[in-house]
């Protein structure tokens, strides 16, 4: 028995996006417990596939480029990792209204906003 549930949940109105990870299930159990060490390389585009902006990397460079990124982590007493790259949610606000996402670690899946 295997259960997959959605790793993101994704929003748009008008030029921004947010991208709220919900973590992705094996069997009922969260992977990487409620936040994510690292994060998916997203490219937004227009209608007409022109690409209004690529993002890699992690939290120090969505930071460095602007973006509001949360972190409502649940940590372990005990767990002494470096916590300053972990995330839940991220915010992006883009120079035109983006109509498709792309996210690279998802074998190029892409989506199209309504």
């Amino acid at each position: 028995y295997l259960e997959y549930s959605p790793e993101y949940n994704i929003t748009k109105n008008g030029n921004t996006v947010t991208l709220e990870y919900v973590g992705l299930t094996y069997g009922g159990y969260p992977l990487n417990g409620t936040c994510k060490s690292w994060g998916p390389d997203m490219r937004f585009e227009t209608a007409d596939g022109v690409t209004i902006a690529t993002y890699t990397g992690g939290v120090e460079e969505w930071l460095a480029r602007g973006l509001e990124v949360t972190s409502e982590c649940e940590w372990d007493e005990n767990d002494n990792n470096d916590r300053n790259q972990y995330w839940t949610t991220l915010t992006f606000t883009l120079p035109e209204e983006p109509v498709r996402l792309y996210l690279h670690d998802s074998d190029g899946a892409s989506w199209t906003f309504e």
